[in-house]
């Protein structure tokens, strides 16, 4: 048995602009949910959201945090997250990631990050 057909109204602009950028919708992933590249395309066309928002990523390669990296605060009342998950880092990312996830024709929003202005100012360069 078949599922039920998707229907499109195309009388409904959903489009919007983030900053300079024109999106057909303002969908995007957060950052991270989707990974450092297509791994959502095989659940659904990355094209049809506004942007795939990647995993942040530093100019260098990173192994995140030390553990431990999760700590309950007690009493079932919380936790304590410091993973800083791992990353290939830009250049690899760029080099192995990157080309297939242009292939789906998805927008694509880079987040970065670094320690200090001259990351950042290294990590927007590439």
């Amino acid at each position: 048995m078949r599922g039920p057909e998707r229907s499109v109204r195309s009388d409904v602009d959903l489009s919007t602009t983030v900053g300079s950028v024109r999106l057909p919708s303002p969908i995007m992933t957060a950052a991270g949910t989707a990974g450092h590249g297509a791994e959502l395309h095989a659940f659904f066309p990355l094209d049809e959201i506004g942007a795939v928002v990647v995993k942040s990523l530093a100019p260098w390669p990173w192994e995140g945090n030390a553990p431990l990296r999760v700590h309950a605060t007690g009493r079932g009342s919380g936790m304590i997250n410091s993973v800083g998950l791992q990353g290939p880092g830009l250049p690899v990312w760029l080099e192995t990631e990157l080309p297939e996830l242009e292939r789906t024709g998805a927008r694509i929003v880079v987040s970065i990050w670094g320690r200090t202005v001259d990351d950042y100012t290294r990590a927007a360069e590439l």
